[in-house]
């Protein structure tokens, strides 16, 4: 029998044997297979001789549509230069989180890391590890490699040339899509132009994320098109744009990536001939323009031949500016009250700024901020045209301090922001036809008159809002808000809406004693506070092992409620204390609007109560809460670890540490004010007993002669008594040397 069949075969021997493979049927325990023979005999092979010759990655391969899943290469070239700094675990974590997503494996997706600064390193080749497991290590072990250079120009070079090759796992050559996602913190040090265009044209799709501080152009010449590109304010801002960039990667089939046409940037060379051709355009024109005449040239085929097709078109402009579509340019200045009145209500407007800039499109030709504060008289604390970038404005204001004063003259402030603020020198677009706002932030009655400023301000086309507490007059913000109900009016500025999640450590080092000192601080801080559904909301979520949410911030919506749950509170238990995981729940579970979440209309706060160090590095965990906006407040006990606590905490103010858990009723005032924002001068804090000072400086420490602060005198004071135990031991030896010397023996 001669005919033709096809089929895969394996020899009694057990090694498979070549031929040509069409069908096989792989059906609960059974598998048959058929062999033509030299012979052209049929034999039927025994299914137990030849499944010792196939492993589990030969059967996928087997079955139907390939189990395996669609194949990729995805390498990620990422900035490791000095300018990174700290942020580069940020980078880690970014590139962990994607291939935590991905269907990683040796017949997968396959993924490598290249590094660059003053030159690249590959920290991963696409071969390097075969399991998902073994990159995650990979990834892990990374270093930083430095550098004062970013030579990103080089470093797509050497991914073209060294990485995205057959020898080191590329899989190009068997129709495999090409993968390369580009992290920058800031512009290139050298040329990109060649590279980017060489890297494109071998098939390479590239996606490009980088900070503000780099220029669009830059990120759309490394991407493979415009929509590959991403702008973050800043490294912590990767995970933004993580899970955009996850389903493109994984949902980007062969038929859209044919369909894709990339987008090669301008090429510069010279020319010995050109065919031209013009036409008149008989659209109108969009402006505003000048006369000048600006080439561009694009080459479709830059070659060392002969022949360059390229294409080049001139814009010929005119002196005339039709009206400017503003768009979605706005000049916003907050004029905020700093007198001494309202001190401990600042860091709460300061808050509120904070929240209202998050919701902005802030940039120099979008929204541009200003920050003015006024008691006695103004002062500026930032101008129109001093911040570029989101990042820049949000840290200006969250180091904003009042400035204090006795009066509160907020006629003489609006007439100044009028005169020094809305013009063109401080960064206003007024003349532009920019839409000009003012936000007037006030907690008391003005000293002097305002409705002559007021209405000055609304002639030059500013828009007031007025926002006042209980001490401000209702009738004079109307009179200088634009329209009465522009104007809003809260008790106190603390009473801003607020969403408080406690995570505690139930694991085995709190104890059952430590858990009830707990479920009594969190009780005494929710009896303090206004809970309601508009008002202030609350959580509590335990961790160990595992982090379990006991309770979500929609769950109850009245204080008695809380109080209730809170003290139904019990230990869930755990050998280890995973910090980091339990952030992460947090971040993934309950920081969400269907777990009741108020992003844009409540600020979100985060309160850490634990008894011992964390099991995992929490040292990306501060990052991604500051990403979040979340305000993160950490309270640990003698056992638990400063260092960790100070890593997730917002600031230094918001660490706070007692010896024990029944001397957590000592820190509740300092929470409490941390929570409304108020940075509280008075915080009852544990007593070390105080070391006396001598007459003669220590010989380790030499400040002796000053008091010792407490927490050097916990450090220092193992070595100040060791050396006198050395120095009393050193002094009796000497004198059994002396009484046992031969001198010592002589009689007299």
């Amino acid at each position: 029998m001669d005919g033709s069949f096809t089929f895969l075969c394996w020899q009694f021997s057990g090694r498979c044997a070549e031929s040509e493979f069409r069908e096989g049927s792989l059906t609960g325990l059974v598998l048959i297979t058929f062999c033509r023979l030299s012979k052209g005999l049929l034999a039927l092979l025994g299914f137990a001789s030849c499944l010792s010759a196939v492993s589990t990655q030969d059967l996928e391969l087997l079955l139907p549509g390939s189990a395996a899943g669609p194949r990729k290469d995805v390498v990620f070239l990422i900035d490791g230069s000095d300018g990174v700094g700290r942020e580069f675990a940020i980078i880690q974590e970014f590139i962990r989180r994607v291939v935590e997503s991905l269907n990683v494996g040796e017949n997968k997706i396959r993924i490598g890391v290249v590094q660059y600064g003053d030159s690249a390193k590959a920290d991963m080749h696409l071969n390097t590890y075969t399991t998902k497991e073994g990159v995650l290590n990979g990834i892990r072990e990374m270093r930083q490699i430095g550098g004062r250079q970013r030579n990103l120009g080089q470093a797509l070079q050497f991914l073209s040339q060294n990485v995205m090759i057959p020898a080191r796992g590329s899989r190009k050559q068997e129709g495999v899509p090409q993968f390369a996602i580009v992290v920058s913190s800031r512009p290139s040090t050298d040329d990109i132009t060649r590279q980017a265009s060489s890297l494109k044209q071998s098939g390479v799709i590239s996606f490009s994320i980088g900070t503000r501080e780099i220029n669009p152009t830059e990120l759309k010449v490394v991407s493979y098109v415009p929509n590959f590109s991403f702008t973050v304010d800043d490294l912590p801002g990767l995970y933004i744009v993580q899970e955009n960039l996850i389903n493109t990667i994984t949902e980007l089939s062969d038929e859209d990536i044919a369909k894709l046409r990339p987008q090669f940037p301008i090429y510069e060379g010279k020319y010995a001939e050109t065919s031209d051709c013009w036409a008149i355009s008989k659209g109108e024109l969009p402006g505003p323009i000048r006369v000048s005449t600006c080439p561009m040239f694009l080459i479709l085929h830059p070659s060392k031949g002969a022949l360059i097709i390229a294409f080049y078109f001139a814009c010929i402009l005119t002196e005339f500016t039709p009206p400017a579509a503003t768009g979605d340019k706005r000049d916003v200045v907050f004029l905020i009250d700093g007198s001494s009145a309202t001190r401990s209500e600042f860091p709460s407007v300061r808050d509120m700024i904070r929240r209202v800039v998050e919701q902005l499109d802030v940039g120099l030709d979008r929204v541009r901020v200003s920050v003015v504060q006024y008691s006695d008289d103004p002062k500026p604390e930032f101008l129109l045209n001093e911040h570029s970038t989101k990042a820049e404005v949000r840290q200006a204001v969250m180091k904003l301090r009042s400035s204090g004063g006795n009066r509160l003259n907020t006629g003489r402030a609006l007439e100044w922001v009028s005169r020094n603020i809305y013009q063109r020198s401080a960064g206003s677009r007024i003349e532009e036809g920019v839409p000009q706002f003012l936000i007037l932030v006030t907690g008391g009655r003005s000293s002097d008159d305002v409705s002559t400023q007021a209405n000055q301000l609304k002639r030059n086309q500013v828009a007031p809002l007025a926002i006042g507490s209980r001490n401000a007059d209702l009738n004079e913000l109307r009179q200088i808000s634009l329209k009465p109900e522009l104007v809003y009016s809260v008790d106190t500025f603390q009473q801003l809406p607020r969403d408080i999640i406690f995570l505690i450590d139930g694991s085995d080092t709190t104890g059952p004693n430590g858990i009830a000192h707990i479920r009594d601080f969190i009780v005494s801080i929710v009896q303090q506070l206004d809970v309601q559904p508009d008002k202030v909301r609350v959580a509590v979520v335990q961790y160990a092992d595992r982090a379990k949410t006991e309770f979500s911030l929609n769950t109850h919506n009245n204080k008695q409620a809380v109080l209730s749950a809170v003290k139904r509170l019990r230990q869930m238990g755990g050998r280890s204390s995973q910090l980091a995981n339990a952030i992460d729940h947090v971040l993934e579970n309950e920081v969400k609007p269907l777990a009741g979440v108020r992003l844009s209309d409540a600020s979100q706060h985060l309160v850490v109560l634990t008894g011992g160090p964390s099991s995992q590095p929490v040292s990306i965990s501060g990052p991604l809460l500051k990403n979040k906006r979340v305000n993160c407040i950490g309270v640990g006990t003698g056992n638990a670890d400063r260092s960790q606590l100070s890593q997730i905490a917002t600031s230094s103010e918001d660490v706070v540490t007692v010896p024990t858990f029944p001397n957590l009723p000592t820190a509740k005032d300092k929470v409490i004010s941390r929570l409304r924002g108020s940075t509280g001068t008075a915080f009852p804090t544990y007593v070390y007993p105080k070391r006396q000072p001598t007459n003669r400086p220590c010989a380790v420490c030499h400040r002796c002669e000053r008091r010792l602060f407490p927490q050097h005198l916990q450090q220092q004071g193992q070595r100040h008594r060791s050396y006198r135990q050395d120095r009393i031991q050193r002094r009796t030896q000497n004198h059994d040397r002396r009484r046992h010397s031969p001198r010592a023996r002589r009689p007299f």
